[in-house]
């Protein structure tokens, strides 16, 4: 069930951003506009329901989900009875709403018009008016059908694959108990990396192959199969001659005498090296694209609120929107330095656009840059650049980077900050400069401020870099 909690992370955090814009914006005119926009770019379905089950508010992908038309309206129609939502699930829905006052990745099933049998990962609250009067239900909506045939599929392939590892492939080994004797065959023996031709020896020869931070795991298995009636069963890491590494399974039986005296212990065990690499990279992968699939949705949700002057970048896309360099790379190691680097920058800006540079807005952007790399990586590099009319200032830190999900608080939030985000310094940088552009990751943070010099008309620059380059930073 990984990728389905993970998709429900997904869209409640997307729900969780809708609230906080809307909150934030609040009383400013163009909030409205900004929300949709956001509901527009939503991959999840949204939507807003009365106290009746009549929609009275949906995302785009709403329709798509359901299977609408087109140029159909939605609004106006019952969940259950127009569009297929059984009714059993929403009638819990709302029950668990009603109970928890929200709910996260609560399982509903739609059966759409085209006969579609769809499973939805399902996140809600009630939304109520200025009193408090509750109006109905709103919430995020995400096919989870793929990902649950997908997890499915799967614990059905592993019960087959270990079918078929228990009867090809086994290795086969036997304790006696009671003299401590065991024997095992060539398999076991090229499992473990054990002695070639030795076949028996006392159980604790077992142990020699085995990593030393499992050992403890062998143990208790074993521990346990002696000491109850549980099957032993045990999956552990083993250390051949050579150096390499490999997992083993092993299942085995207990047989006891007439008093229930553990006498003899029998089992199979078998290579399972490639389900456990094979585990660990489908559970990175899966990380890694629900982590793109955030930070995607943050980018939309940055370029809405700042009107387009944040914008994220790859290293290789910001590197492209530099223009000609008006000076050399330069280091900053302490706030002592900051009065000489104000000095620089002006003075390299000044010889390409003279009497044009505004002073004072580009020397308090740079100064909240420098400060920050200051702070949170402990210095870095400026370096002054000129393009189409803007005075560019690169400051670059090897930091351990911009919390990718806080930033949409730093540039939104005055006063916000944390030991790893820019904080307050941002919100200044956004507001002096014409464009920021960023890039950031673990050990390297490049932020490039853009300001328009004085009586030159600057050109307009379109959005930077290809769609892949701006929503992985």
């Amino acid at each position: 069930m990984i990728r389905v909690a993970l998709a429900a992370l997904t869209a409640g955090g997307l729900l969780a951003m809708r609230r906080r814009l809307r909150r934030e914006t609040a009383g400013h005119g163009e909030s409205e506009a900004r929300y949709r926009s956001v509901l527009e770019r939503m991959d999840d379905a949204f939507f807003r329901a009365d106290d009746a089950g009549r929609l009275v508010l949906t995302s785009p992908s709403f329709a798509r989900l359901f299977g609408c038309e087109p140029d159909e309206r939605v609004h106006g129609l019952d969940l259950v009875r127009d569009l297929g939502v059984d009714v059993a699930d929403m009638k819990a829905f709302v029950q668990a709403i009603g109970s928890a006052g929200s709910v996260r990745d609560h399982h509903l099933t739609l059966r759409r018009r085209d006969g579609a049998r769809l499973e939805l990962s399902a996140n809600g609250h009630f939304y109520r008016d200025a009193k408090g009067r509750v109006l109905g239900v709103e919430g995020v909506l995400r096919d989870v059908t793929r990902q649950l045939r997908t997890v499915r599929a799967l614990a059905e392939a592993e019960e087959r694959l270990d079918l078929v590892i228990r009867s090809a492939g086994v290795g086969t080994w036997d304790w006696d108990i009671r003299t401590d004797s065991a024997h095992w065959d060539d398999r076991l023996i090229e499992l473990y990396g054990m002695e070639p031709g030795v076949h028996d020896g006392p159980f604790e020869r077992f142990y020699a192959t085995i990593h030393p931070d499992d050992t403890s795991i062998l143990r208790a298995a074993v521990d346990r199969a002696l000491t109850t009636d549980a099957p032993y069963e045990a999956e552990f890491r083993v250390v051949r001659p050579d150096g390499e590494v490999g997992w083993v399974s092993e299942r085995g039986k207990v047989y006891r005498d007439d008093h229930g005296t553990p006498v003899r212990m029998s089992g199979l065990t078998w290579d399972a090296t490639e389900r456990r690499l094979a585990e660990q990279a489908l559970a990175e992968r899966t990380l890694h694209e629900q982590e793109e699939r955030i930070r995607m949705a943050y980018v939309d949700v940055l370029d809405a609120v700042t009107g387009g002057k944040l914008i994220l970048l790859t290293e290789a896309a910001l590197e492209q929107e530099l223009g000609s360099p008006l000076d050399e790379a330069v280091a900053i190691e302490s706030t002592d330095q900051v009065p000489e680097a104000r000095g620089r920058v002006i003075a390299a800006a000044e010889r390409r656009y003279p009497g044009q540079v505004p002073h004072k807005r580009l020397l308090s952007a740079v100064c909240e840059a420098l400060e920050n790399a200051l702070k949170h990586a402990g210095g870095g590099t400026y370096q002054v650049f000129s393009r189409d009319g803007f005075v560019q200032v690169a400051v670059t830190d090897e930091g351990p980077g911009i919390d990718f999900k806080t930033l949409p608080r730093a540039t939104l939030v005055p006063g916000f900050s944390t030991a790893s985000t820019l904080g307050v310094g941002f919100t200044m940088m956004l507001q002096l400069s014409d464009r920021v552009l960023l890039s950031t990751r673990p050990g390297r943070t490049q932020v490039v401020l853009e300001v328009a010099v004085d009586g030159e008309e600057p050109t307009s620059h379109p959005v930077p870099g290809r769609p892949e380059d701006r929503h992985r930073p």
